[in-house]
This record gives C-alpha cells, sequence and structure tokens, in this order.
C-alpha cells in the first residue's frame, strides 16, 4: 500500500494542474497532437457503439474517407477509455485514461523491479524514476501514445515470469500482453518484442568480445592506418575550411567532413572484425522454456493480432500503405549525447536553465533529449562495474546497451553537432518493423526502464536496511522532480457548433485554415481546433490528420479544384492562387464552410462580401469564428 500511495502521488504531482480540470483541458501548450488523442477517443467510443472496430474514418479526409490502421490511433487506451469512464466526456475519458496510464508506469516498473529483488524499497525507486523519467514527461507535451509506457514493463516482467517457470497461463498472459502492446503504439511493440526476443537470448547464452589469437594481421593493421589517415585529414579540413580541386573537368570539394567519419567508421569496424571476435557461450542451469511450452503464447498472440493482419492486407491490396521515404543524410536524428549530462530539461527548478543550453544547440528536447537521471547513471555504473556477472544484471546490461545504440541514431550527435559517425540505426531504418519506428531516439525510454530495474537490483544488493533505500529514493526525487504539465484549455461550445447541429443540409464541413497532415508533414496549414468542433456537430471534415496518409488520398485531393483552393487560402506562406467556389463546394458534398479570423490573414478572398459573391451564405459568428452556408447546386 506504501508503494502504491508514494507512485500515485508521484504521478499526481505531474499531472497537479489535470487532475482538477479533466473536462475541458489537455497537457500541451497549443493545439495539436494533444487534441488528436482526445478525438481518438471520441471516434472509437463512437465506432463501438455502432459495432465496428473504427479502422476505417469517413468523418475525415470528406469526402473520401481514410483508413487508421498506420494511424498512432492508440486502440487499446480507447477501449480503456471506454471501460473506465463510459458516460463521460471524450476529453475526461482520455484524461481519466492518460492519469492511469502514469500511475500504471510506476506500478508496472515497481512490479518488474520486485520480480527481480523482492524489496519493496529498491523496487519503489525504480518505480518513482521510471513514472519521472524524462522521456514520460517531455512527452505529455502532446503524444499521448507515447505516455503510456506501462506496456514495456509489463511486457518484460511478463516474459521475465514465463522464461523461468513456463506454464500454459503464463504463456498465455504473454501473447496476449505483446499482442495489446500493438494496439497501443506501434513503437513500443517494435521495442516489446525486441526486448523480449534479448531477455530470452541472454538467459540462454552470454556475450563478449575477445581478441582473436596470435599477432594482428596485416589487413587489420592497414584499415586502422588508413582510419588515422582519414581522421587527420578531417582534422586538416575542420583547422583549413577545406578546398576544392579540379581533376579534368571534375571538381572535387573537400570542405565537409561527414564522408570522411562514415569511411573512417567503417575502416575501425572492419579492423575491429579482423582482431576481435564475438564469443557465445551457454549457461548452465538457465535453458529456454521448451518447444511445447511456446504454443500457448504464439497461439493467443498471432489470435489476437489477426484483426490488424487482415486490415493490413486490406490496405495493402488497395494501394494505400504509406512509409517513409529513406534518404541516407536526411532521416531522423536521434538523442544527442551532450543531454546525458545537461540535466532534466523539465525539472522543476533547472529545467529552465538546461532548457536554455538545449535552444543554444537547437536540440529538440521532446525527441532528442537522452538524460537518465544521476541515480540511474548510478546504477548502471554499479551494475557494470561489481554486477556484471550476475545473470539477470547483464541481461539488463546487454538490454540497455543495445537500444542506447539503437537510440543514438543514424549518425553521433554532439551538442547539436551533426558529427557523420554512423550508427547503428544507420543501417536498421532499411529493415522492414524498424523502418516503420522512424523516430530513433525515442528507443531511449527502454534505457531508462533498465536504468530502473538495475538501480533496483543494485540497492537490493548494497541496502539491507529500509531507511538505506529511503535516503536514495529522497535523493532521487530531489535530483528528478519534474516541473508540473502545462495546460492547454479546449474550444467551448459556440453558436456556431449549434447552428450546424440545428441544420438539416447534408454535407461536410471546411474549415479554414484547413490542412492535409501527416507523419512526414503538412499541406495547408490545419488547425487542430476544428477536431474538438467536429466532436460536437459530429460531420465529416474536409481535411485532417493521420499518422500515415494514403498516396492515392492525397493525390484526390491535390487534382480537385475546390480543395486546391481551400489549402491555398490555408498556406499564408504562398501566394493565393485561386478562389474559393460555393458551387465547387456544393459538388464535393460540403454543406458548411467556417472561417477561423484568427489564423487566417486574406483579407480580400475572405471577405465577406466576396464569398457571398462565390456561393457562401453568412450564417451566423461566434467571437473570430464565422459561419457560411454552401448554396445547395442547382
Amino acid at each position: 500500500m506504501v508503494a502504491v500511495a508514494s507512485l500515485t502521488a508521484a504521478a499526481w504531482w505531474l499531472l497537479l494542474p489535470l487532475t482538477t480540470r479533466l473536462s475541458s483541458h489537455v497537457p500541451g501548450v497549443f493545439p495539436g497532437d494533444n487534441i488528436t488523442f482526445v478525438w481518438d477517443t471520441w471516434w472509437f467510443r463512437r465506432a463501438f457503439a455502432a459495432h465496428s472496430s473504427g479502422l476505417w474514418c469517413d468523418l475525415l479526409f470528406a469526402p473520401y474517407g481514410t483508413s487508421l490502421l498506420l494511424h498512432t490511433h492508440t486502440f487499446l487506451q480507447a477501449v480503456l477509455g471506454v471501460l473506465l469512464c463510459p458516460t463521460g466526456s471524450p476529453a475526461t475519458a482520455h484524461n481519466v485514461v492518460l492519469v492511469a496510464g502514469i500511475v500504471a508506469n510506476g506500478l508496472c516498473t515497481y512490479a518488474l523491479a520486485f520480480h527481480y529483488t523482492r524489496r519493496s524499497m529498491p523496487s519503489l525507486v525504480a518505480g518513482v524514476m521510471f513514472t519521472w523519467s524524462t522521456f514520460v514527461v517531455v512527452h505529455l507535451a502532446g503524444h499521448f501514445n507515447l505516455v503510456h509506457a506501462w506496456v514495456l514493463p509489463l511486457a518484460a516482467w511478463c516474459t521475465a515470469r514465463f522464461l523461468e517457470r513456463p506454464s500454459t497461463a503464463r504463456g498465455v498472459t504473454l501473447g496476449g500482453v505483446l499482442a495489446a502492446v500493438a494496439y497501443s503504439d506501434y513503437y513500443f511493440f517494435v521495442y516489446a518484442i525486441a526486448a523480449a526476443v534479448l531477455l530470452a537470448l541472454t538467459r540462454r547464452f552470454t556475450f563478449s568480445i575477445e581478441r582473436r589469437p596470435g599477432p594482428a594481421s596485416w589487413p587489420a593493421i592497414a584499415l586502422a592506418v588508413i582510419a588515422a589517415a582519414i581522421v587527420v585529414l578531417a582534422a586538416v579540413i575542420v583547422g583549413t575550411g577545406g578546398w576544392v580541386l579540379y581533376v579534368a573537368d571534375v571538381q572535387i570539394s573537400m570542405r565537409g567532413t561527414r564522408n570522411l567519419a562514415a569511411a573512417a567508421t567503417a575502416a575501425l569496424l572492419a579492423a575491429a572484425a579482423l582482431a576481435f571476435r564475438l564469443r557465445v557461450d551457454g549457461l548452465r542451469g538457465r535453458a529456454l522454456p521448451p518447444m511445447k511450452q511456446w504454443v500457448a503464447p504464439a497461439a493467443v498472440f498471432l489470435l489476437l493480432l489477426l484483426p490488424l493482419a487482415a486490415a493490413t492486407v486490406g490496405l495493402l491490396a488497395q494501394g494505400g500503405y504509406a512509409s517513409q521515404r529513406i534518404l541516407w543524410q536526411s532521416s531522423p536524428a536521434g538523442i544527442d549525447l551532450a543531454t546525458l549530462v545537461e540535466g532534466p530539461p523539465r525539472h522543476v527548478i533547472v529545467g529552465e536553465l538546461v532548457g536554455m543550453f538545449y535552444r543554444t544547440a537547437r536540440i529538440n528536447s521532446i525527441e532528442q533529449s537522452g538524460w537518465i537521471s544521476l541515480v540511474g547513471l548510478f546504477g548502471i555504473g554499479a551494475a557494470l562495474v561489481r554486477y556484471r556477472d550476475q545473470p539477470d544484471v547483464r541481461a539488463w546490461l546487454v538490454l540497455a546497451a543495445v537500444f542506447f545504440a539503437i537510440a543514438i541514431g543514424p549518425f553521433v550527435r554532439i551538442d547539436g553537432i551533426d558529427t557523420g559517425i554512423p550508427g547503428p540505426f544507420a543501417l536498421l531504418r532499411y529493415v522492414p518493423g524498424f523502418s516503420n519506428a522512424r523516430m530513433p531516439g525515442r528507443a531511449i525510454v527502454v534505457v531508462q526502464l533498465a536504468a530502473a530495474v538495475l538501480t533496483a537490483m543494485v540497492l537490493g544488493r548494497r541496502t539491507t536496511r529500509w531507511k538505506d533505500g529511503a535516503w536514495w529514493l529522497v535523493f532521487l526525487v530531489i535530483e528528478a522532480v519534474p516541473h508540473p504539465t502545462p495546460l492547454l484549455a479546449l474550444p467551448r461550445p459556440d453558436a456556431v457548433d449549434a447552428a450546424i447541429v440545428a441544420s438539416t443540409a447534408h454535407g461536410s464541413v471546411l474549415e479554414l485554415p484547413v490542412g492535409l497532415r501527416d507523419g512526414f508533414g503538412m499541406i495547408g496549414w490545419l488547425d487542430h481546433r476544428a477536431l474538438v468542433h467536429q466532436m460536437r456537430h459530429q460531420r465529416p471534415l474536409v481535411g485532417g490528420f493521420v499518422a500515415r496518409m494514403s498516396p492515392t488520398l492525397r493525390e484526390r485531393y491535390l487534382a480537385t479544384p475546390i480543395f486546391v483552393a481551400a489549402l491555398g487560402v490555408s498556406d499564408l506562406d504562398r501566394p493565393l492562387e485561386r478562389s474559393l467556389s460555393g458551387r465547387e463546394a456544393s459538388e464535393q458534398g460540403i454543406a458548411f464552410l467556417v472561417v477561423n479570423r484568427d489564423l487566417l490573414d486574406r483579407p480580400r478572398s475572405l471577405d465577406p462580401s466576396t464569398l457571398e459573391g462565390a456561393g457562401f451564405r453568412y450564417v451566423t459568428s461566434d467571437g473570430d469564428r464565422e459561419l457560411y452556408a454552401v448554396e445547395p447546386r442547382r
């Protein structure tokens, strides 16, 4: 009970303003992804009431609709919202599930740590550490799916229990939990599967790197010399600014060092492969479960994933599958190594100072922060120095090392500088599965979980009294206590919403500014407040947001004159090329036009008299919002 109360208090502090404003606010500073997740709760509740899975949505991107299969749909959280808050508003259900998820982050980490230590205070330290982990705190601004990190310690706990004492019940639980993670977030699904595989391998085998017998080979020495020469050349270029050479009519530019860094790294890796080898040894008395024990988890896992698999096949058949275009030098960056020592970016005292460091170096605090905490660094260091020979400690050290290597990203970055030194993700991003988990820095969440578990293991071995562990908890609270989460007020119902609801006209709503947005970019400009208003008038909406947009959907929008005009009006960085037309809007089933004057600055094209002449009839206004009815086509 002490652990539950303490972890609940830690979650309550993090969400302190939100707990009294569950129906009117969401975490965040400005409308964006935070509102889309409230919309997810509303949409799936509506779909469940109609006995539908909700993976196809006809209320976004009218009149075409869109698949939500590749969207951050948080299907699992939507189901929990229906169970925990069946009668509340979508915002209330969303926030109730969010609060429960933050509490679950600590409780599931506590259970995982207690599995290894059988000690309450070290496990409580681990639970608080993960509850206030930098990954969770910085993503509270809008990434609702990533805040629910409790699925990772839960999956690891179920994996460890099954590996230690396999049974049908534990196998069914493991298969069900791993499948459930897929309905929560794709990144966490990939991480949970990879972590389960690593825990299984490290239970059966030990991995070490040893020098090959005999003197060093000449190829290895030659490669090392080549790498050293490349490093010297790079240093000369940095010191002199580089130069340009001309060989016949060919221009050779030698002003940058990125390609040299990649070449030196490749030469060193090749030399290391010739001089060292990976040794794999079996562990006595720690065999993997027999093959027949894997039938239950595999069957449950595959059975629960059938709906997603069937939807994926259908999406591929329709040509609606979308994925990122992978380029060697322009993929998303991983964590910045300087953030490992700069401090927590959302700390209640030093957070502003750390944020200044981030802004000076142009470090994205959400996707590039790798801060683990001082207590966590102590746990990893002590485990590595004193307890690395113990199987469970070694397993989590391997887990931390693998995911840290992934979190570095395709190229090593230090204090905002891209060194050009490739990391493992430079190749992993081309591997199916990892390719869609395109933000490598998010893998740091597993490192922070491993730091919490390793700290609990170390404290469980070094401290014998409850009060000794309590001092570590006090130190953790001092160095990790975060600033309470900033809140964003949701738009209130207004006269425009009421007029749309009262109308008997059939058709969709076009809210300006409008945009086509997915995880790769945006055409036009999407006003996310339109999603909140849609939850009230419940009509199809032109444009919208989906994490992965079908190429066909984008092409259809850009081939339709009224949508091209609306997107052009919404993009203030471009000159207006087309004017809005009521006739064209009516042809696409649009019944209402809403103009948000606070975001648009095109007085001529959006002047009321101009809109009236184009076939839009003024209905009402409320503040900066104006409502126009589209004259039906004659």
